[in-house]
C-alpha cells in the first residue's frame, strides 16, 4: 500500500506533474464534464488549501489527447455490427479534432429498448449514455 501511495506522488517518466494530479485532471474533464480551463481553475482553488501544482489547460489537453491516441491504437473487438460516426467539425483555434464514435448495434438497440421501457426517466434526450471510456 505504501509503495502505491508513493508512486501516485511521483511524476511519470518525462512528465512534470505527479500521477494523482494527472488522474484528477482527466477525471474532472471526462467524468465531471469540466472544461479544460475550468479544470485549471479548479486546481487554482485546490492550491489555496493544499500544496499542489497547478497544471495549465494545455497540459491537461495533452494528457487527454494521449489517452485518445492510445484508444485509437488499441485493438478493438471485431464485430460486424459497428455503427461509426466520424466528425471533423470540432475546432479549437486553428486545431481540428477528429471525433470517432463507435457503437455496436446490439448496444444501441439495448439502450433504445431500455429508454422505451422508461427505466431511465431522467434521460429524455440521450439514446445512449456512456459512463466510461469503453469502446
Amino acid at each position: 500500500m505504501l509503495e502505491k501511495k508513493n508512486t501516485l506522488l511521483l511524476p511519470p517518466a518525462h512528465h512534470t506533474y505527479p500521477v494523482f494530479i494527472i488522474q484528477l485532471a482527466i477525471q474532472q474533464v471526462i467524468y465531471a464534464g469540466t472544461s479544460l480551463r475550468g479544470c485549471e481553475r479548479n486546481f487554482e482553488l485546490f492550491a489555496q488549501f493544499f500544496c499542489l501544482p497547478i497544471p495549465g489547460f494545455s497540459s491537461i489537453r495533452q494528457w487527454l489527447l494521449r489517452i485518445g491516441l492510445y484508444l485509437l491504437q488499441t485493438k478493438q473487438e471485431f464485430r460486424s455490427d459497428w455503427i461509426m460516426i466520424v466528425d471533423l467539425t470540432i475546432e479549437l483555434g486553428t486545431a481540428k479534432c477528429l471525433l470517432i464514435l463507435g457503437v455496436p448495434l446490439a448496444h444501441l438497440l439495448a439502450a433504445m429498448a431500455e429508454r422505451e421501457k422508461g427505466d431511465n426517466p431522467d434521460d429524455n434526450s440521450c439514446v445512449l449514455h456512456i459512463n466510461k471510456l469503453k469502446y
